[in-house]
């Protein structure tokens, strides 16, 4: 029954993700990437927040400090902001080819950090799968960008830290305790530099906001 749970939320988890992107390319067209990372991990914090409140978890020791600051550089700032810069440059269909090096940047870190060790035929599929997608991005000379696919693979080096840093947390922890208080500090941190964003949007505006609330439900996922 665990297991079946498992794969449900996993697929849950991918279909929220997966539009995750194309909300960004359509958001970074009038807001700000740094402004974007922001609102998308406050956003996430508050959901997160409710959460904790809702199941009264316990506040993490000290001594998981560390795994919550590298899990917050990799996958509260690191990923948004990388990505939305990249989408700057490459079409959200380009840069989705690259998540595919996600599982694999993910088992590289599980394997450094928290000594995992998967099955052979994971390795074999994830590098057949890693090919792939290099060779796509290499022949897609098209919707290329050096600096866009550069920009992929830091999101993907970072989130893939992240993922394993906090695969490698106690399992008692709640699935959204790593966000809320590395969300809410960004967001005070950065709020005065993006007053001019808080007017009244027009209907293109709350399209692009209605993008911002789809990257925040993804990341609290």
């Amino acid at each position: 029954m665990d297991r079946t749970g498992g794969w449900i939320n996993g697929f849950l988890g991918v279909l929220i993700f997966s539009g995750s992107l194309p909300a960004t390319r359509v958001a970074v067209a009038n807001f700000d990437p740094l402004f974007l990372t922001v609102a998308r991990a406050a956003i996430a914090g508050i959901l997160a927040l409710c959460l904790l409140l809702a199941f009264r978890e316990k506040r993490p020791g000290r001594a998981d400090l560390l795994s919550l600051l590298v899990v917050s550089l990799g996958v509260v700032i690191g990923f948004p902001l990388l990505t939305a810069f990249a989408l700057k440059h490459i079409t959200s269909a380009h840069s989705t080819v690259f998540i595919g090096l996600l599982p694999l940047a993910t088992a590289v870190f599980g394997v450094l950090r928290g000594g995992e060790r998967p099955r052979p035929v994971f390795w074999l599929f994830s590098c057949l799968g890693s090919a792939i997608v290099a060779g796509f991005a290499l022949m897609r000379e098209d919707a290329a960008s050096s600096v866009g696919d550069l920009l992929m693979l830091a999101a993907i080096i970072v989130c893939g830290l992240g993922y394993a840093e906090g695969g490698g947390c106690r399992a008692s922890w709640a699935a959204g305790r790593l966000f809320p208080g590395r969300s809410f500090s960004r967001c005070r941190s950065c709020s005065c530099c993006h007053s001019s964003s808080c007017r009244r949007p027009s209907r293109m505006q709350q399209a692009r906001l209605g993008s911002v609330l789809l990257m925040s439900l993804s990341s609290a996922c």
